[in-house]
């Protein structure tokens, strides 16, 4: 086999031109920001649409967003800035993990009940997104 033929297959994540990290990456700050705006201008709709657990607070809906619309912005930050992802990823990775574990706790504490479930995979679906992301950042590193 010549040189060609020992050559290690690239990843998905570093073919040429493609940043499919970055890109996974970007929608995950999106989703942050997006989430958050609607906290931030709309808490009433967030709590009875998304979010229905125990009594509204609206105060509590926007100091939620507020550290998850940092979130967010980081990770578009991260997306341009390739050497902030490994801590940026840590940092969501968490962020989603945690979230991810209170909406499992208070599964059952929704009103339509079928909304905790759904909540929890959602974040669940998010969690394993952004693990995924930070083994590929530490896996590339290496």
């Amino acid at each position: 086999m010549g040189s060609k033929g020992r050559q290690r297959t690239r990843a998905w994540w570093s073919l040429p031109g493609a940043d499919p990290a970055g890109l996974l990456l970007g929608f995950l700050g999106l989703y942050l920001i997006a989430v958050s705006l609607l906290m931030l201008v709309s808490p009433g709709t967030f709590f009875n649409e998304i979010a229905p657990f125990g009594i509204q607070n609206d105060h509590y809906i926007r100091d939620g967003a507020s550290f998850q619309l940092a979130l967010g912005v980081l990770a578009l930050f991260a997306v341009r800035e390739p050497p902030l992802r490994p801590v940026a990823l840590v940092v969501i990775t968490l962020q989603f993990v945690i979230h991810t574990v209170n909406h499992l706790v208070d599964i059952n504490e929704t009103d339509p009940a079928w909304l905790g479930p759904a909540d929890f995979i959602a974040l669940a679906l998010m969690s394993a997104l952004a693990i995924l992301l930070l083994r590929e950042s530490r896996r590339s590193r290496q």
